[in-house]
């Protein structure tokens, strides 16, 4: 037991520059990554205090911006911020020309304030300047600019507080484009408003102010909404979008149009994300393909050359959430290192700048086994443990697998709220949770 306290102090005592992360925010041009260790860093423009540091003052490497273990999930705008506590309060910064911070001004802010006194805020998602969230009686409220019907209240009135969008009570998962909006109901189906131009799907290219069907299916996972096309996965794993397809953002393989869902290639996607002109995604297999404009190296293949099919990026298979942004990328692999490409300028992939990154490139170097991790949502008790562990946490989870500091799987199942170790050896080991919008590391210690 000495020997494992000693090699805990020790891989505590050299975690100082470790470079592991838990997930990616992108927004316009401002890049927040949350590390293994639940600590919050922020680059990228700065130009409004979108980057909720105290200062206007723009960075382009990773710079604190929280060491607590307080905040629960971000989204960003062109060139603003949410973010929601643990405690279910929502916050704002940044940018407020249209009243999408939500405080009832048009006054910018570079720290974060807060939003009314609710705490039963669950889901966030803005778009360029327009915000949307849900609360926790599955009930819709959004704020900020509504020139073309955004936010979905049936009026074209910009609005500086949140408002709740009609009256149902069964809104589950929010999805947005740069002014175009998207929800899922508990139900699974699809509905959307906004500007149109066909990138809503519901066959039109009518905009809408208040929320329509898209289609009748009821198997939704996820939406994300670009500049003037759509992509989604459903709950088989296929991916579906529509749209303009000017850069053949659509993946159908032409630049023509599409004004309701087309599914792209098989049902074997495991994640995909999609921010102004490019689409990324993952296979269930851990291969990264891109597809749409390639300006700036975005997709990271090396080229110039915009795909309108998914194309391949990298012959490696461990690749596990992709991050896009207006032009740049990001990507996790299961090790939990950080690779970034494309555009550089503006600070948001946070490594220095200079030249456009041509293809996926590590930041840092990343080390699952020297890593502290005592500030993630997740938490295991008793550790260290001779046979069970028991796990309590404020996220959803999928899947949970344990790796010895060797790197090798020891156990996988689908998350359950205890796990039996009985039958590993003693020792220290890793443990991954596997969320859907991140990927959860905590150490345990197997007595």
């Amino acid at each position: 037991m000495k020997k494992l306290v000693f090699t805990l102090f020790f891989l505590h005592a050299i975690f100082l520059n470790a470079q592991c992360w838990n997930t990616i925010y992108t927004g316009g041009a401002h890049t927040y990554g949350v590390k293994t260790d639940g600590t919050i860093w922020v680059t990228g423009q700065n130009t409004y205090g979108q980057l909720g540091i105290g200062t206007n003052v723009s960075q382009n490497e990773f710079t604190l911006f929280s060491n607590a273990n307080t905040w629960s999930v971000f989204s960003f705008g062109e060139y603003f911020s949410l973010g929601l506590k643990t405690d279910g309060t929502l916050w704002a910064w940044g940018r407020n020309d249209n009243g999408e911070l939500g405080d009832g001004t048009e006054i910018s802010k570079n720290i974060p304030v807060q939003i009314g006194t609710a705490h039963d805020w669950v889901t966030i998602k803005v778009g360029r300047n327009h915000s949307l969230a849900l609360k926790a009686n599955g009930t819709l409220w959004a704020w900020g600019s509504n020139l073309i019907g955004q936010l979905g209240d049936g009026t074209t009135i910009s609005k500086n507080v949140p408002v709740q969008i009609g009256t149902s009570t069964d809104w589950f998962k929010l999805g947005v484009g740069l002014t175009h909006s998207f929800a899922i109901k508990t139900n699974g189906t699809l509905w959307a408003w906004g500007q149109n131009l066909g990138k809503l799907g519901d066959g039109t290219t009518i905009n809408r102010t208040s929320p329509v069907a898209v289609g009748t299916d009821t198997n939704w996972n996820k939406v994300y909404g670009g500049v003037n096309s759509s992509v989604g996965i459903k709950t088989d794993g296929t991916i579906w979008s529509w749209g303009n397809n000017t850069y053949g953002e659509l993946g159908t393989g032409n630049t023509t149009p599409i004004y309701s869902p087309i599914q792209i290639g098989n049902s074997n996607w495991l994640d995909i994300n999609y921010n102004g002109h490019h689409v990324l995604a993952v296979k269930t297999d851990g291969t990264l393909w891109a597809w749409g404009t390639n300006s700036s190296y975005r997709l990271g293949d090396g080229t110039y050359t915009n795909r309108n099919v998914p194309t391949s990026i990298s012959n490696l298979n461990n690749w596990i959430k992709v991050y896009a942004g207006p032009a740049f990328s990001l990507a996790l692999k299961t090790d939990n290192s950080l690779h970034v490409w494309g555009f550089t300028n503006t600070g948001a992939v946070g490594n220095g700048g200079g030249a456009d990154v041509t293809i996926p490139t590590a930041l840092g170097t990343c080390t699952l086994a020297n890593e502290d991790f005592t500030k993630t949502q997740i938490t295991i008790y008793p550790n260290p443990t001779k046979n069970i562990l028991n796990i309590t946490t404020t996220t959803p989870l999928q899947k949970t697998i344990i790796y010895n500091l060797l790197g090798a799987k020891v156990y996988e199942q689908s998350f359950n709220e205890s796990i039996d170790v009985s039958s590993l050896p003693s020792g220290v080991y890793v443990v991954k949770f596997y969320g859907e919008e991140a990927v959860f590391v905590e150490k345990i210690v197997k007595e």
